[in-house]
């Protein structure tokens, strides 16, 4: 008895000793990536968002009870390594509410739906207003918007144009991309051309002279608007499609990333009117749209640390394009220096 009772001792000393190396693995360092917070700091799936000056991590993600703060928000400044409080700054939108002053200037009660919770923006200079329709409560994303109605107050007119489950750009809410020099607003994957009291309504896909059947949204424009970023959405499958860069200059249109669900929102940085790197989640992607230079970088360090982290890591990219940091299931955050990575200064 006294013999079995050693051997189940040894036996349970050796689960319970693998069982406590099992719990001490951590991610180990990959070449080039410096560890800004060790194991153990951070929840799985943190909270993290791109700010300027560097990256808003959310407090209660700190599950290390050493790291206390006095914020909600904490923002690690990737050029120094220092933390400090964050809060984040009013921003403009170019949103407005049905109270809003705009709204009696332009006299044009009785010619929007009767939501009090709508919102509009001007465009054509200030001649027209584009309500936004969201599309429902149903949806986990409120959002996401079906329609647009266009109101011309000069016209006394009203038009509604129904989309498919449309976002607007991401770092001003749902809004409607205008163009005022060019009589222009696009909506997700209209372009609306202002002739004067009137309006002409055309699909993207047949502004960039393609025949497509699925709709294309804009999600970025070059400094200049010269390079259009445009998304291909399927009807039946909106969350997959082609990420394809237009030249409006000389009309090409071609393939700046391939379907792909791991694109993050804050995908793309624009270094300069024609050159701009984009964050595939597998790889970062230095792009002239000039010269066609295209490069890929990280991909074996961003394919090691996958390894470790099957389920993602998620990868933010500074709104300078400057840095790049990524969380590990182990509760590590991690930095790598993205210039470094391309040889600039």
């Amino acid at each position: 008895m006294k013999a079995l009772l050693a051997i189940l001792w040894l036996v349970f000393s050796a689960a319970a000793g693998f069982a406590q190396e099992q719990a001490v693995i951590t991610t180990p360092p990959i070449s080039g990536w410096t560890t800004i917070l060790p194991a153990g700091t951070l929840e799985q799936q943190p909270e993290i968002i791109v700010a300027d000056g560097g990256f808003a991590v959310a407090a209660d993600s700190f599950v290390d009870e050493s790291w206390y703060f006095d914020s909600p928000w904490v923002l690690l400044n990737p050029a120094t390594g220092e933390w400090s409080d964050f809060e984040f700054p009013a921003v403009e939108s170019p949103l407005l509410e049905l109270d809003d002053n705009p709204i009696a200037r332009l006299d044009i009660a009785g010619l929007f739906p009767d939501d009090p919770g709508l919102k509009f923006q001007l465009v054509d200079n200030g001649r027209k207003a584009v309500f936004l329709l969201h599309a429902g409560e149903l949806l986990a994303d409120h959002a996401r918007y079906d329609g647009v109605v266009i109101v011309n107050p000069a016209a006394r007119t009203a038009e509604r144009l129904d989309h498919w489950m449309c976002r607007g750009p991401r770092n001003s809410g749902d809004i409607v991309w205008d163009f005022p020099e060019e009589n222009l607003s696009v909506s997700c994957s209209l372009l609306i051309w202002y002739e004067g009291d009137s309006y002409r309504i055309q699909n993207t896909s047949e502004y960039i002279g393609q025949n497509w059947p699925n709709m294309l949204h804009l999600l970025s424009t070059s400094p200049d608007n010269r390079y259009w970023i445009l998304r291909e959405r399927f009807y039946y499958d909106p969350w997959y499609g082609d990420y394809y860069l237009y030249d409006r200059d000389t009309g090409i249109t071609t393939i700046l990333l391939w379907a792909d669900w791991g694109v993050p929102y804050h995908f793309v940085v624009w270094l300069d009117a024609s050159t701009l790197i984009v964050n595939s989640g597998h790889f970062i992607l230095f792009l002239d749209a000039v010269t066609g230079e295209r490069r890929k970088l990280l991909e074996d360090e961003l394919e090691d640390l996958a390894a470790y982290s099957p389920f993602y890591p998620q990868l933010q990219m500074s709104s300078d394009g400057q840095w790049l940091v990524t969380t590990t299931d182990d509760g590590s955050l991690l930095l790598r220096s993205l210039s470094e990575a391309m040889g600039r200064p």
